[in-house]
């Protein structure tokens, strides 16, 4: 699901009629992913699950069932206490486990599916992730996926180049916006694009298409973990891409 405009109203539609789901991934970074999540737990922890604001649930600042494990990546010790803590009856009533990670393992990922296919009564669990390039499939069925529709970037010059789709001309000025996480994530997304349309258009050898494929995976994933600079991955992608000319 994508969530444009008002998250308030996003999530009083969704809700309106009946849960959606009892586990959520939110995908993206910074605050505005934050304040979703936010917005998410009062709309389940609330009694009627409307976020009334009315009964004692929503009159609590800090919901009394919230837990929040937080790492890049999450510790088999942490999803076997999601496991054990949403099996108990709490006395608030509802449970919520608040999950922020960009790496889950792969044992990880086998106690959470088993927590997610046997979960206690009212418990709800929200995972947040900057992509979902790292679950598994059986689990993000288990999810639902809600992403937050960026907005368009105030820089007209910027926009053009990235809806034309213009990679050359993008990757000329790219070190300059290089400190803007927003503009170098649709920087990648653009050269993404371009570099599947000249896959499709060229014949190229299986080696160099390798080679970029594997390069571009790795931009990607170093991207979303934070791993290097923005101007250190955009200067990776400039040399990747004299693999496709």
């Amino acid at each position: 699901m994508i969530i444009q405009g008002e998250a308030f109203s996003f999530f009083e539609k969704i809700f309106k009629n009946k849960l959606p789901s009892n586990a959520f991934l939110i995908l993206g970074d910074g605050r505005e992913t934050e304040k979703t999540a936010e917005l998410l737990i009062k709309f389940l922890n609330c009694k009627n699950k409307i976020y009334c604001k009315k009964c004692s649930a929503c009159l609590t600042a800090t919901p009394f069932g919230l837990k929040i494990y937080e790492a890049s990546a999450l510790k088999i010790e942490d999803a076997r206490d999601i496991y054990s803590r949403s099996r108990l009856t709490s006395w608030a009533g509802t449970k919520i486990f608040l999950i922020k990670a960009s790496s889950l393992a792969f044992d990880v990922q086998s106690t959470l599916l088993k927590t997610l296919e046997e979960p206690g009564s009212n418990s709800y669990f929200i995972f947040l992730s900057p992509s979902d390039g790292g679950f598994s499939l059986p689990l993000l069925s288990r999810l639902t996926t809600l992403k937050i529709a960026l907005p368009k970037a105030p820089d007209e010059d910027f926009n053009k180049y990235i809806e034309s789709k213009n990679a050359s001309k993008m990757l000329e000025t790219a070190l300059t916006y290089s400190k803007d996480r927003a503009k170098t994530e649709k920087a990648l997304e653009a050269f993404e694009f371009w570099a599947e349309e000249k896959i499709k258009s060229l014949a190229l050898d299986l080696k160099r298409m390798l080679i970029f494929t594997n390069d571009l995976l790795m931009i990607k994933k170093r991207f979303y973990d934070k791993t290097y600079s923005n101007r250190q991955l955009l200067e990776h992608v400039i040399l990747s891409k004299t693999y496709l000319e």
